[in-house]
């Protein structure tokens, strides 16, 4: 069976293609013009009674001045109803002026009816003092030809409010973009308006002007700036596995053996001195705990003449301490290694220990913000430990 031959495609004559243009744009003007008279009777009225006659004596006037060019010598041409010669010049303009005229009318009616409605949606939804204004909101339209989105305005404010601050936001661009100017100095700012606790990790140490925050920690300039309490927590034992998650952040299951020990070794010693002496240890104590075999017997003399029984806690852990550090490999070598450069110099006088530091739940429960100058580049063993 023989396949029938393919017909070659049939290319629109320029004729075809103005008479569907035309088609299409008369059927787009009726659309707009129901639409305008459901929406606006007295502007669809206008385009009725006015525009419409207008513009069609304006087409049958240039249809009856081609019609009589074109007509041979000494014969009268075809008459185009309801005209019966070309219309005076002066005429022809009241006309497009009226077309004008009404047409301008609609503009004015729809920009008072838009004016309206924003009205009306700012009353319903007005802007408070806790909204942040980011600008205009824009509403994605499909157009089907030639076959895309299209971003349309609204009279419609996009805001972020407290509650969507209080969601995680990641912004990715690089170096010079502005996430800084755009993002961080506008929320600064929205905290400042709302009485806001805010805490701003700073992590070059000169994004921010300082004076933009109530308090300042900073580890360039640590006299111009608050000391930080590294202790908190319920109990000083709590307290002691949190600085020791800092100290120590998770490396993964294979070196879950290390970074445990770590974490209970620095509780076992807050706990043990704090039932020892009543207070917490500074960290040059913890630091002296950790490397000296005669301060852990110190402190364990201290618990049994406080007559702390061997069975106790406290007295467990320190055992386990020294069995720690009678292994072969160091098991807790990097715990003394992340927590050496905090216990000298000014950075040990930054980090209070006594209770008479800032600690972070105290600052969140009031009103402030606070600027923590944690600048990774000139410190970069201290500040992420800090950070954490």
């Amino acid at each position: 069976m023989r396949p029938y031959p393919t017909l070659p495609p049939v290319e629109e004559g320029i004729l075809t293609r103005c008479i569907n243009l035309a088609l299409r744009l008369a059927a787009n003007i009726l659309r707009y013009l129901w639409r305008r008279l459901i929406q606006q009777p007295v502007v669809g009225l206008a385009y009725l009674a006015v525009a419409l006659p207008a513009a069609a004596l304006i087409i049958q006037d240039l249809r009856q001045r081609l019609a009589t060019t074109a007509a041979p010598r000494f014969t009268a041409p075809a008459r185009m109803w309801p005209l019966a010669e070309p219309l005076d010049p002066l005429l022809v303009a009241t006309l497009a002026a009226a077309i004008v005229a009404v047409v301008a009318f609609d503009r004015y009616m729809a920009y008072r009816a838009n004016k309206r409605q924003m009205q009306q949606r700012r009353a319903a939804n007005p802007v408070r003092i806790e909204d942040w204004v980011l600008g205009r909101a824009y509403r994605r339209v499909w157009n089907s030809d030639p076959g895309e989105f299209k971003l349309e305005p609204t009279d419609e404010l996009y805001k972020l409010t407290a509650e969507h601050l209080r969601t995680h936001l990641i912004v990715v661009a690089p170096t010079g973009s502005g996430k800084t100017r755009s993002i961080l100095e506008p929320a600064l700012q929205l905290f400042k308006r709302t009485g806001a606790a805010a805490i701003y990790f700073d992590a070059k140490g000169d994004d921010l002007d300082p004076k933009d925050f109530h308090l300042n920690f900073d580890l360039d300039n640590p006299q111009a700036g608050i000391r930080l309490n590294v202790w908190s927590g319920r109990t000083p034992r709590e307290m002691g596995e949190r600085l020791g998650e800092a100290l120590i952040p998770e490396a993964g299951p294979e070196k879950a053996y290390f970074t445990n020990n770590a974490k209970d070794t620095i509780a076992g010693l807050a706990a043990a001195h704090h039932r020892a002496y009543g207070g917490m240890p500074s960290l040059k104590q913890l630091l002296s705990y950790l490397r000296d075999p005669d301060c852990r017997a110190d402190l364990a003399e201290e618990l049994r003449n406080a007559g702390i029984p061997d069975g106790d806690d406290e007295l467990v852990d320190l055992r386990r301490i020294e069995q720690l550090t009678e292994q072969k490999y160091d098991a807790l070598g990097s715990l003394d290694t992340a927590l050496a450069p905090l216990a000298r110099g000014e950075i040990a006088d930054l980090l209070a220990t006594d209770g008479r530091g800032y600690s972070i739940e105290e600052l969140l429960r009031q009103p402030v913000r606070i600027r923590l100058a944690l600048p990774v580049g000139r410190h970069p063993r201290v500040a992420p430990v800090i950070g954490r």
